[in-house]
């Protein structure tokens, strides 16, 4: 069940983990190498959301690993 970029999963002993939810029209663009922001910020953009979104979300090491 996707919930504000967030999958909910049961698993078969009825835990629940989580992982990070994405559509399928999902690109993997969050800002063009190419655009007039200054460079930290377009690798900011990328990496610290990512990594935020991973540790702050995903629930269990291997999906973080993953993810």
């Amino acid at each position: 069940m996707p919930f504000l970029d967030t999958l909910i999963v049961r698993k078969t002993d009825g835990r629940v983990k989580l992982l990070v939810y994405r559509k399928k029209t999902h690109t993997d663009q969050y800002q063009h190498i190419s655009s007039y922001h200054l460079l930290r910020h377009k690798l900011s953009v990328v990496v610290r959301t990512l990594l935020d979104r991973s540790s702050q979300i995903v629930t269990e090491e291997e999906d973080q690993e993953q993810e």
